[in-house]
């Protein structure tokens, strides 16, 4: 579990270039190839897209403290009930950071949150190949960047790999980030009022509550914001 956070901090830290997604995409690949396995997507695209927003919000905020509003996005997404007032004060709290902030790094926040929410599962080696070869792609068509191959390049691929059916939990990952930034080392106070939010969804199986309405909450706060920027 530690493991993942540290693969976080790391990049974070360092910013490897985007190089060794594609590195550690043909690695996975080159193992499954020597082992006569299949690459397995049909089961395996909830977690991929869940990892490819992740990485995505973050390369786009370049900041791991937004990961520590995830109960709040966790909870309004998926609809856990009898969380409607930590949710409020989250809310309150959710929609006062994305006002000081830019869009650009509004939308990062919501994509790399919703991407965590999305990601239930153990980092599986065909999550590898998949994730990260589309992460290249992306950015060898988004990105003018030369190629580069240092140390950092090559300890990222390490890392990456090293992450293959590890799992960590989601509430500990967030709490951890919260400790990333001197803005959010106050975030763990608003994590109090709601501790067991990763109890409540694996419990749900992950599933979303049905003919539940807290996902307008996110909504209303993010058209607000954008209608603050453009009047």
């Amino acid at each position: 579990m530690i493991w993942i956070v540290l693969h976080w901090i790391f990049l974070y830290v360092c910013k490897p270039h985007y190089l060794f997604h594609g590195a550690a995409a043909f690695l996975a690949l080159l193992f499954q190839l020597l082992r006569k396995k299949k690459v397995k997507w049909k089961n395996n695209i909830q977690n991929t897209v869940g990892i490819v927003m992740m990485y995505v919000g973050y390369y786009i905020c370049e900041e791991l403290w937004h990961f520590s509003f995830l109960p709040f996005w966790t909870v309004s997404i998926v609809g856990l009930r009898r969380k409607i007032v930590p949710l409020l004060l989250f809310s309150v709290v959710t929609g006062l950071v994305l006002h000081f902030i830019v869009l650009k790094q509004v939308a990062g926040h919501v994509i790399m949150n919703v991407g965590r929410t999305l990601r239930t599962g153990k980092v599986s080696i065909d999550n590898i190949i998949l994730s990260h070869g589309c992460l290249f792609v992306l950015g060898s068509m988004i990105l003018n960047r030369e190629f580069i191959i240092t140390q950092r390049e090559v300890l990222a691929v390490i890392s990456t790999l090293h992450m293959v059916n590890k799992f960590e939990r989601m509430d500990i990952f967030s709490l951890c980030m919260c400790y990333t930034h001197f803005f959010a080392l106050l975030m763990p106070l608003l994590h109090l009022f709601m501790p067991y939010w990763y109890n409540c969804y694996e419990n749900n199986h992950f599933y979303m509550v049905k003919r539940q309405y807290l996902f307008i909450i996110p909504i209303g706060i993010l058209v607000q914001r954008v209608l603050y920027s453009v009047i």
